[in-house]
């Protein structure tokens, strides 16, 4: 499912997160409180960032674990206005940013909540990479259909080039992998492979300093010459 940039993330969230077997990670951009309980009563298991400025109504709370360091609080909360209970652990990262997030999954702790919101960010890395290595800032189309494909056809790009790294034992980051494959994308997989094995014909250590050479005195600036004004009168 695709939108717009004038459609708001929260208005199309519901025909995204339908999948029971998966946990759905989110922003604060996506949810709505009337989401939430909808989310709770058909067991879509959601992680979402809330707002500082929640009216949630703390109803219990659980100890932390000594090793649980960077959680502040794992508790059983109500939304506003509403007879739904969720789970609400607060964390802080290696900055002290603190992040409060809402779940209906009671069956990991709070470690493992907090573990899920982080990951998020590392999706947001590989979905970047992708858009900047494997021409997705532009689309082909803008139907369903399109759109889906291009993605797909991007996924499958990167998955071989990991792929290849893995089985091939490459140095060479992905990116430079993918350079490679669209270089010899016509050539026999020997010479692909000489340039994957290619040692670098020389290595830079940095700008050198030349022997028995003295090094140049900076030119003295020249005074400005004085001027004399005439005298009137």
């Amino acid at each position: 499912m695709a939108s717009t940039q004038d459609v708001s993330d929260h208005e199309v969230v519901l025909e995204l997160a339908v999948d029971q077997e998966a946990t759905h990670i989110m922003d604060r951009g996506y949810p709505k409180y009337e989401h939430l309980e909808q989310w709770v009563k058909n067991k879509i298991r959601f992680v979402i960032r809330v707002k500082e400025n929640s009216r949630l109504k703390i109803l219990t709370t659980r100890d932390i674990p000594v090793r649980a360091t960077r959680i502040r609080l794992d508790a059983d909360v109500q939304l506003p206005d509403r007879d739904v209970v969720v789970r609400l652990v607060e964390f802080e990262d290696e900055q002290n940013r603190r992040y409060r997030v809402v779940t209906n999954r009671w069956d990991v702790s709070a470690q493992d909540i907090a573990q899920m919101y982080r990951n998020r960010w590392l999706i947001e890395l590989f979905f970047k990479w992708i858009k900047q290595h494997l021409r997705l800032v532009h689309v082909y189309g803008y139907t369903e259909a399109s759109i889906c494909n291009q993605l797909y056809l991007a996924l499958i790009a990167y998955a071989v080039c990991l792929i290849v790294k893995l089985e091939q034992q490459a140095s060479q980051s992905i990116w430079k992998l993918l350079q490679l494959i669209r270089i010899y994308a016509d050539a026999p997989w020997k010479k692909w492979m000489a340039a994957v094995n290619r040692k670098p014909s020389r290595s830079s250590k940095g700008r050198q300093k030349k022997k028995g050479r003295r090094p140049q005195v900076p030119k003295k600036s020249q005074k400005p010459k004085k001027v004399i004004s005439p005298k009137l009168g």
